[in-house]
């Protein structure tokens, strides 16, 4: 919002436009719609998941379309006409949001820049996979986490404490830890940026931080409605989630 304001008050509209594409491809579409898409197809209705991606989308449209109208009014109104709640007679006649800076934190956008970074090198492990045959696509992947023994740091805590948001933000079936001692025994085999195991999956060894990554197909069987693995052999079609949102 700032880099978009102070462009256009200096009349710098093809920095006005850079901005709001860089944001739109890179940190929308490559990442947060990306991320958020499951619990908006999948999750129930009423879902404090869905309704909390749901209110944050409609806070980035809200903004978005504003900040888009000098430079395509005619379709940004006509995004604005379909938006929900009530509205003015056009996006026109509204005027930017404010910057909200109480939005603004420093330790939590530390805490995702470092989650961000493991997710970039976990990419890599699923690319590696999927260009091998092993999956054709990351939901069919199961990834472990691990730290080798004597490498105690920030991130490993971090990664501890965050390991329930690893599935969505992986995009895979399932998100494990690794014993420190196996993650010591797989970096010890380390030969290469992505490499085989023995077991049929494949390893990543990071040094900043010290940390272990692999990847192998999920076991069980594949969802016929949100896609991903399960084994919990309750039903032969629907993983728990989906049963529970289908059939409530």
């Amino acid at each position: 919002k700032e880099r978009v304001r102070s462009s256009y008050e200096a009349y710098d509209f093809q920095a006005a436009y850079q901005a709001l594409l860089n944001f739109a491809v890179v940190d929308l579409s490559s990442l947060y719609v990306d991320v958020v898409r499951d619990r908006l197809y999948c999750d129930g209705k009423e879902s404090r998941r869905r309704r909390s991606a749901q209110t944050a989308l409609f806070h980035i449209l809200d903004a978005l379309v504003r900040m888009l109208a000098p430079l395509i009014p005619f379709t940004v109104d006509e995004v604005y006409s379909f938006m929900p709640g009530e509205k003015a007679v056009s996006v026109h006649r509204l005027e930017f949001q404010a910057q909200h800076p109480e939005w603004l934190e420093a330790d939590l956008e530390q805490k995702w820049s470092r989650l961000l970074g493991i997710r970039n090198e976990t990419l890599r492990v699923l690319e590696s996979m999927r260009r091998s045959g092993t999956i054709g696509a990351p939901l069919e992947a199961q990834v472990a986490i691990g730290f080798p023994q004597g490498s105690a740091n920030g991130a490993q805590q971090m990664v501890r404490s965050n390991i329930g948001h690893l599935k969505d933000l992986f995009i895979v079936a399932g998100v494990e830890l690794l014993s420190d001692a196996e993650a010591t025994r797989i970096q010890s085999l380390d030969n290469g940026e992505v490499f085989a195991l023995d077991d049929g999956g494949v390893a990543r060894v990071l040094s900043n931080p010290p940390l272990v990554i692999t990847g192998r197909h999920a076991p069980g069987i594949k969802c016929q409605r949100c896609w991903t693995y399960f084994d919990d052999g309750g039903d032969p079609e629907l993983c728990p989630r989906c049963r529970a949102v289908v059939r409530a």
